[in-house]
């Protein structure tokens, strides 16, 4: 019948672990590489922001003069205008060429509204770096558009426009990566762990000490 796993098997178990601490690394090492390599050729390909911002240019108000006075407010209050699907709609006639919908830019889009100034980053987010450029000028462009008809004035402008890009780190693979690596080490560790603990084998003297009885002696087993 097996004996039962005491104490001792564990510091036993943690040792043989130890021991094999070479190997561990290089099943982890493997994981690693092969998470690598996975991720390089069958996940998601690379993911690309550009970015363009428009601002509201401030006018003082007089009695000579029906312009309004615009602050930062007027900024953050017609955010969502960019998202809407009626800038989105005129952002893809605008790049018609590249056969996206209005739902697909208002995917690819973010802002970044900020509240002591009066300027908006525009974000547009590809795995087609030129595509990301187009999204992120046309959208900039739709938008000052629309807020001209809906204010009655050309408050609203663009401030930059986008002709880089910067690569994003893609998530997804660093994810794949780190449980590629991660279930290699514990896959050896656990391996080896469990082979020590549920080995009939005697490596010391405690281990044989059950219900306090005295051992007079052990006889190895020979081959």
């Amino acid at each position: 019948m097996k004996r039962e796993i005491q104490f001792e098997d564990f510091r036993l178990a943690m040792l043989s672990v130890w021991k094999n601490k070479a190997l561990i690394l290089f099943v982890t090492l493997v994981g690693l590489f092969t998470g690598l390599l996975y991720t390089s050729i069958i996940a998601e390909s690379n993911l690309y922001k550009a970015a363009s911002s428009v601002y509201c240019a401030t006018y003082n108000v007089s009695s000579t003069t029906k312009i309004a006075s615009y602050d930062t407010s007027l900024v953050i209050n017609y955010t969502d205008v960019i998202k809407s699907r009626k800038v989105c709609e005129y952002a893809a006639s605008l790049i018609s060429e590249t056969n996206l919908s209005a739902d697909d830019i208002q995917n690819m889009i973010t802002l970044k509204a900020s509240t002591t100034s009066y300027v908006i980053a525009i974000y547009a987010y590809s795995s087609d770096s030129e595509v990301s450029i187009k999204v992120a000028n046309a959208v900039a462009e739709a938008f000052v558009s629309e807020m001209a008809n809906i204010t009655e004035n050309e408050s609203v402008h663009i401030l930059d426009v986008a002709d880089s890009v910067s690569m994003v780190q893609n998530s997804t693979s660093n994810l794949l990566r780190m449980l590629f690596t991660g279930g290699a080490f514990f896959m050896a560790f656990g391996f080896i762990l469990l082979k020590s603990l549920l080995s009939d084998k005697i490596f010391s003297i405690v281990q044989c000490v059950e219900d306090e009885d005295e051992i007079l002696g052990i006889v190895p087993k020979m081959h």
